[in-house]
């Protein structure tokens, strides 16, 4: 591998680390944080005021967030596809609903973020949002530590000279059974 395609591989991952983290505190920001803070306020129409500015800033920064995931995720799935096959039931389970629950997180924070106004049931929907992202950062973790495992087993069969995976241990009796 290049020095090129590792600052790359880097720089990407990075971004899509970044991302992930400044859109889950935002959101959580946006749902648990400023709801608190905005009661201490004592004019409802300043708090629609401070309420509405905060999340124009939010928007711009949940647009950019998208735009980054969206790069980093695409790079990040070309590169990492070769070990995604290896385990195909596993990891394509894995990768698929993190992708489309991704896809479903964003699509809620664009429409709760795209009009003037908030959608009635926005803090709900920020909830919902909120309760999405967890699960993508499991799922996430747990697509990591797939390919780790995937790569490691790689690396013993590539030691070993071994041309198929190890195969796992089976349970069938060694010997003939007794009549």
């Amino acid at each position: 591998m290049s020095l090129v395609e590792v600052v790359l591989k880097v720089l990407f991952r990075w971004a899509h680390v970044v991302a992930a983290a400044v859109t889950i505190g935002g959101v959580f920001y946006m749902r648990i944080v400023l709801p608190i803070v905005l009661r201490a306020l004592p004019d409802p129409a300043q708090r629609t005021a401070v309420f509405l500015r905060c999340r124009r800033v939010f928007k711009m920064a949940i647009h950019t967030c998208i735009l980054l995931l969206l790069a980093s995720g695409v790079y990040n799935t070309i590169q990492n596809w070769g070990t995604y096959v290896q385990n195909r039931a596993l990891m394509h389970g894995l990768w698929g609903m993190h992708l489309l629950l991704g896809l479903a997180a964003m699509g809620v924070a664009l429409w709760l973020l795209g009009p003037t106004e908030p959608p009635p049931a926005h803090a709900k929907w920020s909830a919902v949002n909120l309760g999405l992202l967890l699960v993508i950062v499991a799922l996430a973790g747990a697509l990591k530590g797939a390919r780790e495992s995937a790569a490691t087993t790689k690396a013993a069969n590539d030691a070993r000279g071994a041309a198929a995976p190890v195969a796992a241990p089976t349970t069938a009796p060694t010997t003939a059974p007794v009549q």
